[in-house]
């Protein structure tokens, strides 16, 4: 071998390599009554791979609970959405059968009180959604470019009725004129609602509620304030901790899950954004800050149509509801045909290709509204059997005919399960009625003549 290191070949000796002696090494030498250390190595091995068996069988157990966990909420999902629609559908239809006499005025409040009670359940519903997809890594943004003041004005908007029935003050002081964030606008609407909805909540009657918005340093931030109740201090650090409530007990005066706040945070931080609450302790307010970064390059968007603009008008458009639930074919055929349209409301797919091979051409129909869920033939075998359809002669009169998957599964997925399938829109129910029929008419081309 080289002083500096290096060899060559004929450095190295192609004899065997010497074998360690046991007994000159002290470190490994054997002791009386035990076995040599590597009679141990096998028992190693073995130990090693029970332990990986092991890891292995409780990693498919995991994922097997969280599949079934996953399904199972989906189901109650689907099993709660489902009679909320109908129950939202014929309340809507008893709302345009009455008018504004005195004598009517009861049956105008008790409507009001199920619109109020349908929309706190399905409130309930996405927010345990939301939180099981955030404990699962399954929750998605759709990203895009967003006005921020059309978002805040929507919350604010939708909240009114809330704070009018308690005499609270709802007031906005805005710094912000176009200017846009990165960010999917629904969780964004979802964020402020939540902040809008705790102040009015937790403020008393008469209280007061303010929204300011400012902008510095490339961010935005929007603080809710209210005189309400406000927070103790050693509770401040849990506020947004999930299903967390100051009180819990079962005289508390507020009812709620606790996880408003919590989706609040999360969502904010998923737009890489930050949340926090102050407040001057109990019976002195709150006030809670939402810090959002600015997209860079903001551009003008376009103007949302007006919430109050006159609904269009279905007039003669042929529709064609599947749904295996009566009561859902019943207020939805009864809803649409309020519209104008000429509602055929089949119970499954055999019943459709029996009404089809009944009527006659001109009787097709424009648009399909059909459920997902349905026992023998799901939503989209029945949309793929519809569309290649053919009477007698070889026409397929439904090969493009619009379809709108109605279904009480609204998870994400869903949506993009059902537009693959050849679905052009995905409402999860239970469905605003004005909304269905604004869809339905921009899906037969009506919608240009709103």
């Amino acid at each position: 071998m080289r002083q500096d290191m290096s060899s060559t070949a004929a450095d190295i000796s192609p004899g065997p390599l010497p074998r360690p002696s046991v007994a000159s090494n002290p470190d490994i030498a054997q002791q009386p009554g035990t076995k040599p250390a590597a009679a141990s190595v096998p028992e190693d091995i073995q130990s090693y791979e029970e332990l990986l068996a092991g890891e292995r069988a409780a990693r498919r157990q995991a994922e097997t609970a969280a599949r079934a966990r996953d399904e199972f909420l989906a189901i109650v999902s689907h099993e709660l959405r489902a009679p909320l629609n109908g129950i939202q559908s014929w309340a809507h239809v008893l709302e345009s059968q009455v008018d504004g006499s005195a004598g009517n005025a009861l049956v105008q409040r008790a409507l009001k009180g199920i619109r109020t009670g349908i929309g706190q359940q399905v409130r309930l519903i996405e927010d345990l959604l939301d939180v099981t997809r955030m404990m699962s890594g399954k929750l998605r943004l759709v990203i895009q470019p967003v006005a921020l003041l059309p978002v805040l004005h929507a919350a604010v908007e939708s909240l009114r009725s809330a704070a009018a029935e308690k005499h609270i003050s709802v007031v906005t002081h805005h710094e912000v004129s176009n200017e846009q964030i990165e960010g999917d606008a629904d969780r964004l609407q979802q964020i402020f609602w939540n902040l809008l909805s705790n102040g009015i909540k937790f403020s008393a009657e008469g209280g007061n509620v303010a929204v300011h918005t400012a902008v510095g340093d490339g961010e935005v931030t929007i603080r809710v304030v209210d005189d309400g109740a406000g927070i103790a201090p050693e509770f401040l650090p849990h506020l947004f901790d999930r299903f967390s409530q100051e009180d819990t007990s079962s005289t508390r005066r507020q009812s709620g899950l606790g996880l408003g706040l919590f989706l609040v945070r999360h969502l904010t931080e998923l737009h890489g954004g930050r949340a926090s609450a102050r407040s001057d302790g109990l019976g002195r307010g709150s006030e809670f800050s939402v810090i959002l970064p600015l997209r860079k390059d903001s551009a003008p968007t376009l103007l949302q149509r007006d919430r109050d603009a006159s609904l269009p008008s279905l007039e003669g458009l042929k529709v064609m509801v599947i749904d295996d639930q009566l009561e859902a074919r019943e207020s939805l055929g009864t809803l649409l045909g309020s519209a104008g349209a000429n509602v055929v409301a089949p119970s499954s797919a055999r019943a459709a290709f029996d009404w089809l091979a009944a009527a006659e051409i001109t009787e097709m129909p424009d648009v399909l509204v059909c459920d997902i869920a349905m026992p023998g033939e799901d939503g989209y075998t029945v949309l793929r059997k519809l569309r290649a359809w053919k009477t007698p002669e070889g026409k397929q009169p439904l090969k493009h005919m619009p379809a709108l998957a109605v279904t009480a599964f609204s998870q994400r997925e869903d949506r993009m399960r059902a537009l693959t399938a050849g679905f052009q829109m995905h409402m999860a129910k239970p469905i605003a009625p004005d909304e269905l029929i604004v869809v339905i008419a921009m899906m037969s081309d009506r919608g240009d003549s709103m």
